[in-house]
């Protein structure tokens, strides 16, 4: 058999060349480490480019929330850095894609809190001017209205923030920033003023005598009588009384040295009737920013809508003890020693009696009472920002005995015995007449004139025109009072004359 040849079909045994193989693993090996190299340059180039575009200064506020804006930045570079990480084909289109609305919102937020600063810091300076009102409780505020989470924190999500609010006023209306400083500012506003005051004291022997005495003190103080119509020594404001109905609203009788309700011999609290501000005097004060400010956020903390009929009694009360307070640290009296109690001018009253007749004495209540106006009128024309527009004389700013006659003047003219002080009030028209006008309609009661209103200071010959304001009567329980005593403690001239009549009161 012939023999196959296979030697095409046989592959030479081939030869190793191990130095050629080790260059080209190397070679593989540099480039797999350079193509490495290449992408994490890349990435850091990236980064880098990111980081400069994305200046933390550039967002900075310049206030005290620039710690919350930088760790805004610091985060958003983490996450951009994190992006190019885990994504080996980003590039710097796709970087800026990833990035940008996250640097929007960083910028936005930057813009707000900037203008909410901004108006803050105006806020503050309107508020460090108003007396009463505390800037650094306005900012507190301000700062919890406009931006900050209720554990003082500033939230991460600002997108809520709305720049185009008015938390300045918001705060001013509705937060606790204010405090009795604007009571006081408008005490001193008001200035101090004398008057003079008859009164009924007595002396160490527990005798009663009748005495004159010059105030000193600001907003018409008056002094303060007990039961018996004698001077206690105290002074308060004018007011008028809180009723429900005909019902007299009360209220504990608070000691001052504690705070806590004075207490009758039962141990039960002492009770007083709620004294409140006039209204007209209450609109007045209320003009003034610091003083409605305070009045409206003592109502709001009684839990009271300030515009309500309810807040606005409440309000009233408020004002009365505010200005009270305030006004009864700056009062102070001396007796008028070896003076007369008042200008005294003698008035021949005749009656037909011939030589024998008396011509009583006249308290001349009329130029007491003119001078008293003027200066009152003229001191409200002259302090708008004070008092208003306001161009009358309440009737509780007069003196005693002045009130008396004016309040019997208008209940003569109206027929009512019933009508209060509260409700009248005295101006002066174009020619300079004096009258008293109905408060609430602001039309003219009765003009007042010399001889309508000078009253008789003593007992003298009998007069349809004179009031026999210092006539005594005894009582029944022994005790002794004037004309004007009884009409001081509320007893009409028909009561009077009632109990003249039925003998409960007799001519002393």
């Amino acid at each position: 058999m012939a023999e196959l040849d296979i030697r095409g079909f046989v592959t030479p045994e081939q030869q190793i060349n191990f130095d050629k193989l080790a260059e080209t693993l190397n070679a593989q090996s540099a480039a797999k480490a350079k193509a490495e190299e290449t992408k994490v340059a890349k990435k850091a180039a990236l980064k880098k480019a990111f980081e400069g575009k994305f200046n933390t200064k550039d967002f900075l506020t310049g206030t005290v929330h620039d710690e919350h804006i930088t760790n805004r930045v610091y985060d958003a570079l983490e996450k951009v850095n994190k992006y190019v990480t885990e994504n080996d084909g980003a590039t710097e289109s796709m970087v800026e894609l990833f990035a940008n609305p996250i640097v929007r919102s960083i910028a936005t937020d930057s813009e707000k809190l900037k203008e909410l600063e901004r108006k803050r810091k105006e806020g503050e300076a309107y508020v460090s001017k108003i007396p009463g009102a505390d800037p650094v409780k306005f900012n507190e505020y301000f700062k919890k209205a406009a931006y900050l989470s209720p554990d003082g924190t500033i939230p991460d999500d600002l997108s809520g923030l709305d720049i185009t609010r008015d938390y300045g006023t918001y705060v001013l209306e509705n937060a606790p920033i204010w405090n009795a400083g604007a009571i006081d500012n408008l005490i001193t506003k008001a200035g101090s003023g004398s008057s003079t005051e008859r009164v009924y004291t007595k002396d160490a022997n527990k005798k009663v005598r009748e005495s004159e005495i010059k105030i000193e003190s600001p907003l018409h103080m008056k002094p303060i009588l007990d039961k018996s119509g004698h001077f206690t020594g105290q002074f308060e404001m004018p007011h008028v009384i809180l009723k429900d109905g005909d019902e007299i609203i009360q209220q504990d009788v608070i000691d001052e040295s504690t705070g806590k309700p004075k207490l009758d011999a039962q141990n039960k609290p002492i009770k007083e009737p709620v004294k409140m501000l006039p209204l007209e005097d209450y609109e007045t004060i209320t003009q003034d920013k610091g003083a409605n400010g305070y009045i409206r956020q003592k109502i709001t903390e009684f839990g009271l809508d300030p515009d309500s009929t309810a807040g606005q009694n409440y309000g009233r009360k408020v004002a009365f003890e505010a200005l009270n307070a305030s006004s009864k640290a700056k009062t102070r009296f001396s007796e008028l020693k070896g003076q007369a109690a008042a200008p005294i001018t003698k008035i021949n009253v005749s009656t037909g009696g011939g030589s024998g007749s008396k011509a009583p004495t006249i308290n001349d209540v009329y130029s007491r009472l003119k001078v008293f106006v003027d200066d009152k009128l003229k001191k409200y024309k002259d302090n708008p920002n004070v008092y208003g527009k306001k161009d009358w004389v309440q009737i509780n700013a007069l003196d005693s005995d002045i009130r008396k006659v004016i309040l019997a003047e208008a209940r003569d003219a109206t027929g009512n015995n019933d009508l209060g002080i509260q409700s009248i009030k005295i101006k002066v028209d174009d020619n300079g007449v004096m009258g008293i006008y109905d408060v609430k309609k602001n039309k003219l009661i009765t003009q007042i004139t010399e001889q309508g209103v000078n009253v008789a200071a003593s007992v003298g010959t009998p007069s349809k025109n004179l009031v026999i304001s210092k006539m005594k009567y005894k009582a029944k329980d022994g005790k002794t009072y004037t004309h004007a005593q009884l009409i001081d403690m509320g007893y009409t001239e028909d009561v009077i004359k009632a109990a003249k009549a039925n003998g409960n009161l007799k001519n002393n």
